[in-house]
């Protein structure tokens, strides 16, 4: 679907078109700027989610609820300014997670909690000036192992 002028998606849309084994769904530079709470309802299968070049300024974590199996969210290139805790808490599989070229400037102390499977993290090209060592959860079992004093 990427490249039409898709403004919104809204609740249990993929449902209605009974389109439930999807496993990929692309929706790269539509315009997009909300995501409904119940727009991935039964979307049991999909692991793989491209939100890119789009117009939404948060992440819909309420929207990641129908998909606990998602393993890769790419969001790069929205106007994101800011990471909220738990902002990914209901994707324990993700592995891969692209954010760049956003306008991250802020991300809260338990913005990643809750994903012990995630290995890729892009966040380049934003406007981060520091970053504390517990926000990534890379960092919590390397932080144990070697402590700083």
């Amino acid at each position: 679907m990427s490249g039409n002028v898709i403004r919104a998606l809204p609740a249990n849309v993929f449902l209605s078109l009974d389109l439930l084994n999807l496993q990929k769904i692309f929706l790269l530079n539509c315009q997009l700027t909300s995501i409904d709470k119940y727009t991935f309802a039964k979307l049991t299968n999909l692991v793989e989610l491209e939100l890119s070049e789009n117009r939404m300024e948060f992440i819909p974590s309420h929207s990641f609820r129908s998909i606990p199996e998602l393993r890769e969210l790419k969001m790069n290139s929205n106007p994101i300014s800011r990471i909220a805790n738990d902002a990914f808490l209901t994707l324990p599989r993700l592995v891969r997670l692209e954010l760049a070229a956003c306008r991250i400037g802020t991300i809260e102390m338990w913005a990643f909690r809750g994903l012990p499977a995630l290995q890729w993290l892009r966040l380049d090209q934003n406007r981060l000036l520091t970053v504390q060592v517990c926000y990534l959860p890379i960092f919590y079992s390397f932080q144990s192992e070697y402590q700083y004093s």
